[in-house]
């Protein structure tokens, strides 16, 4: 299992929970939107250190093992 920016062989070091948006654990975000406000299918959130690894509001990140897509839209 590994997660990949979509269309990229590239493997990513992120590890993910899922959280139920509007929940007490759902992150405050400083750009973006947050989890409950969004209106795409899976949204993310992933802390500023993945900005320098090159993944950028809106790519597409694709985990091998689910084949679950997600969104990134949400730094924090």
């Amino acid at each position: 299992m590994y997660l990949s920016k979509n269309n990229s062989d590239e493997k990513l070091n992120i590890t993910y929970f899922v959280i139920e948006p509007g929940s007490f654990l759902e992150p405050e975000v400083v750009d973006g939107t947050r989890l409950s406000d969004s209106d795409v299918s899976n949204p993310i959130v992933l802390d500023e250190s993945f900005l320098y690894d090159g993944i950028a509001v809106g790519d597409v990140i694709f985990d091998s093992s689910s084949e679950l897509e997600c969104i990134f839209g949400q730094p924090y």
